[in-house]
């Protein structure tokens, strides 16, 4: 075997390995959210309406990860029960925020206005894209704010964290970064139609 080959093979056993561990810290994620309701919380509605006492011990329990699994994922504040991972990356970039109609309803239309973007083409995927989608399958499971290599996200119901791509529970899927593209009146009749689509929908109902 040649130096060349030896060193594939050692670069191939390294990358498998991190692989592995990686697979293995986003099962543990997803272990603590299946286990403790974190998606769907609080639990105990009429004991803790706010989720208050779920949400310092999500905090707790994303810190003892680090006792097994080496991990970037820091703590940015508590969330809120009135926004999920959508509704925060839609009105964390002002340039999505002023696409919503109405942006006290970003809880509710935060999904269907990323989706429509990227129907429309006006999501591009980008490595330098700040909007950051994980889809499982064709599903779109979670969002978040990407700066450089980093995303702050809000992982459900529960409390906003700084991670990397792939430090998410296993359920999220897979990462994908775009961009916000198109002219201003493009941008505008988006709105409108979205606008429109929103109030179909609503009168359906």
């Amino acid at each position: 075997m040649t130096s060349l080959e030896i060193l594939r093979t050692k670069l191939e056993e390294l990358v498998k390995k991190w692989q592995e561990d990686e697979r293995k810290q986003n099962s543990a994620l997803q272990f603590l959210w299946s286990k403790n309701n974190y998606i769907g919380f609080p639990r105990d509605y009429n004991k803790d309406p706010e989720g208050i006492i779920q949400r310092k011990k999500e905090k707790t329990d994303i810190f003892d990860l680090k006792k097994s699994f080496q991990n970037t994922i820091k703590f940015v504040e508590y969330g809120k029960r009135d926004k999920n991972c959508h509704a925060y990356t839609c009105l964390g970039i002002s340039a999505v925020s002023d696409l919503l109609p109405d942006k006290s309803r970003a809880l509710e239309n935060g999904e269907q206005l990323f989706l429509l973007l990227k129907r429309e083409g006006l999501l591009k995927e980008s490595n330098e894209g700040k909007v950051v989608l994980w889809f499982k399958g064709n599903n779109l499971k979670h969002s978040g704010i990407k700066n450089k290599k980093i995303v702050v996200s809000k992982w459900g119901a529960g409390n906003i964290y700084s991670h990397k791509l792939l430090e998410v529970p296993l359920m999220y899927g897979n990462p994908q970064c775009f961009e916000l593209v198109g002219s201003e009146s493009n941008l505008k009749s988006f709105k409108l139609k979205f606008y429109k689509i929103l109030k179909y929908y609503e009168e359906a109902t």
